[in-house]
């Protein structure tokens, strides 16, 4: 029996592409987008885990995440 190991290719994107709902690798720390860009090219984001609000530019190349969200309410 051989064993073959198939890295996954990432996949980068442009934030401002994105839509809410979608999770993404910004610098080494997961997000989700909560906002299209707004009137100043902003996208704002959530930190996964901490729920800390961020904005970035809607050009941040970002890593997308393989990965889904399950709420309990």
């Amino acid at each position: 029996m051989k064993i073959v190991q198939q890295e996954k290719e990432k996949h980068y994107e442009i934030l401002g592409t994105l839509k809410p709902t979608d999770i993404c690798w910004i610098h080494s720390v997961l997000y989700m987008v909560i906002s299209a860009p707004d009137e100043y090219d902003n996208v704002r984001v959530i930190k996964l885990g901490t729920g800390e609000l961020d904005y970035f530019n809607d050009r941040t190349s970002v890593e997308l995440a393989d990965c889904f969200l399950v709420v309990n309410v």
